[in-house]
């Protein structure tokens, strides 16, 4: 008895863990849908702060000593090692074009029932060894993903499906024991308490309070501003060090 409730508390933490995250998501939608915006400004300047600070510091070390710098090389160089803040700046513009369609209560109810009773079916931390059968694992990614945008229809055609495919296999049963449960318990508890106390999830206090979203974007006004005279001052000895080596040129050409 004391296993099979452990599996259950196991079981709950699971889907409240899948649940947050879902929510985060949306969270993170509709934080973008009123600070949009904003939102790109800020890390436009970001980026071409992060940019300006990698091009001097390789340009200060050239400087020190005393090598030409190859710019265009440079250029090509910054670039690649910013594809992954571009990409995050591909999403907050992508996500300020999303659309989210409202969902009753009632839809909302069979929703979280039917991705309960799936996870519970083949959820891969509940059923490792189900999870490597062939088809279960595109199952639970059609199930996730139906979740995820609160498709009821599309969540009820991936819950047919897993009954269909998981009917025919006998040993498709809730497990008797998981090893380490405890820990896995404990972790889960943690991850959970990360999630809450983190963005995007804080941003729903944010959202949900006017004075607050006026905060909000009082201070991302205020940010953006930092970084605008920030970014000068890195223009600026960015400009110094491009001197530099005009200068450093002509003197390598005439002496």
């Amino acid at each position: 008895m004391i296993e099979e409730a452990k599996i259950n508390r196991y079981k709950e933490l699971l889907i409240r863990r899948d649940t947050l995250k879902k929510e985060c998501e949306l969270i993170w939608l509709q934080y973008v849908k009123a600070f949009g915006p904003l939102l790109e400004t800020l890390f436009r300047q970001k980026i071409e702060c992060i940019a300006l600070k990698k091009k001097i510091a390789y340009c200060q070390s050239r400087q020190n000593r005393k090598e030409w710098v190859d710019f265009d090389e440079l250029e090509r160089s910054v670039q690649a090692e910013l594809t992954d803040y571009y990409d995050a700046l591909k999403e907050i513009c992508e996500a300020k074009e999303v659309e989210t369609t409202p969902v009753s209560p009632c839809d909302m109810l069979l929703i979280k029932k039917l991705y309960r009773k799936i996870a519970s079916l083949i959820h891969p931390d509940l059923h490792p060894e189900l999870f490597q059968r062939r088809g279960i694992q595109e199952l639970w990614q059609q199930a996730k993903a139906a979740y995820a945008a609160n498709d009821l229809a599309a969540l009820q055609d991936a819950e047919f499906l897993i009954l269909e495919a998981i009917g025919s296999m006998p040993d498709c049963k809730a497990p008797e024991a998981i090893e380490n449960i405890d820990e896995r318990i404990a972790a889960l508890q943690e991850e959970i308490a990360r999630i809450i106390a983190a963005q995007p999830y804080q941003y729903k206090f944010i959202l949900a309070d006017s004075s607050l979203v006026s905060e909000e974007q009082q201070q991302l006004t205020e940010e953006i501003a930092s970084y605008q005279s920030y970014r000068q001052e890195l223009q600026e000895r960015y400009q110094e060090l491009l001197n530099y080596f005009a200068e450093f040129t002509v003197t390598e050409v005439f002496s």
